[in-house]
């Protein structure tokens, strides 16, 4: 992806992952909390995981994601609690690519002049679960391509840390410009990237966000040309 001799190189959107390019099946959730009474949601799997974010926002504890979406489905008192300790079954992949980011980000890198670098808090794995979902791969080949994964775990920062950012910088290339970074988290994206001095769009779907000094999306797919 080295431009040509003489060609500026192309500026780069960074991507969080979880709620902008995947989300968890409530469906696959619900299985493996069968034990404790989870049933299926009455709303859709976007609508649990962002509901289940903004919970997360207000307190900084991935607990209580877990609270919120266990909430969601159907678990209550007792056997909630014991469902959000249960650590092995919030681990399972996220298997649900959405269809219009994962259009976007192919307009985006094969027409729309923009290079594209994911930046996850994950577990190791997010670079195996793009390519099983078909969202994208690092290099080319048959799935949209982009510059590098930085994965929390393999860089060793989670969000909001500057440090994650400052090695998705160093993997696009430090004199790359970068139009900002696009996630669904108030706490760990949008304070991330400007903690990183970098432009924060938050993908608020559920207009939950509290905070207006920042740009705000329903999602990746309503990103205009203007800035990707």
């Amino acid at each position: 992806m080295t431009p040509p001799h003489g060609v500026a190189p192309r500026p780069v959107l960074l991507l969080d992952v979880g709620g902008v390019l995947l989300l968890p099946a409530a469906s696959e959730v619900v299985e493996a909390l069968e034990a404790w009474g989870a049933s299926l949601p009455e709303v859709d799997d976007a609508t649990l995981h962002y509901e289940a974010v903004s919970a997360f926002d207000c307190s900084g504890d991935i607990l209580d994601y877990r609270r919120a979406y266990g909430r969601g489905l159907g678990l209550r008192g007792a056997a909630l609690q014991s469902a959000v300790s249960a650590h092995e079954v919030w681990r399972r992949p996220w298997s649900i690519a959405i269809p219009s980011a994962v259009e976007k980000l192919r307009w985006l890198v094969q027409d729309g002049g923009v290079d594209v670098a994911i930046v996850s808090d994950s577990d190791g794995t997010v670079a195996r679960q793009l390519v099983d979902t078909k969202v994208c791969q690092v290099g080319t080949g048959p799935l949209p391509a982009v510059l590098a994964v930085c994965d929390s775990t393999l860089v060793g920062a989670t969000k909001p840390s500057r440090l994650i950012f400052d090695a998705a910088r160093r993997a696009v290339g430090e004199s790359r410009r970068i139009l900002g970074h696009v996630g669904d988290s108030l706490r760990c994206d949008v304070r991330g990237a400007y903690g990183a001095d970098l432009t924060p769009i938050h993908i608020d779907p559920l207009g939950s966000c509290p905070e207006r000094d920042h740009r705000h999306a329903a999602g990746l797919a309503d990103l205009s040309s203007g800035l990707a």
